[in-house]
């Protein structure tokens, strides 16, 4: 989806349409599949339920790229933060539920 469409946290679903009145592709739903946002000053950080993290340009409402949470060892990604430089998924498993999926340089 190359656009960004509101979504309704009291009905958990995704609007039908975007800001500027573009439908929703058909292949997506508009059921959430959202599990955590977080936002860096740059990007908003979209986790979603089918273990993808999501990278969007804020400033063009625009995915710069998604991670498969997979190739990275996650199996129950639970919640995000972005805390300066570091990306924080929280796992589902236990006794180390915190990871640190990336550092960037400053």
């Amino acid at each position: 989806v190359s656009s960004l469409y509101p979504y309704d946290y009291e009905s958990n679903q995704l609007a039908t349409v975007d800001e500027d009145g573009d439908s929703l592709p058909p292949t997506y739903s508009t059921s959430s599949s959202m599990l955590a946002l977080s936002f860096d000053g740059t990007y908003m950080w979209i986790l979603t339920h089918n273990r993808v993290l999501h990278q969007v340009e804020w400033a063009t409402r625009t995915e710069f790229r998604s991670y498969e949470l997979d190739a990275f060892g996650f199996s129950l990604p639970r919640g995000l933060e972005v805390v300066r430089d570091s990306i924080y998924i929280l796992e589902g498993d236990v006794p180390n539920p915190i990871y640190v999926l990336s550092q960037r340089e400053p």
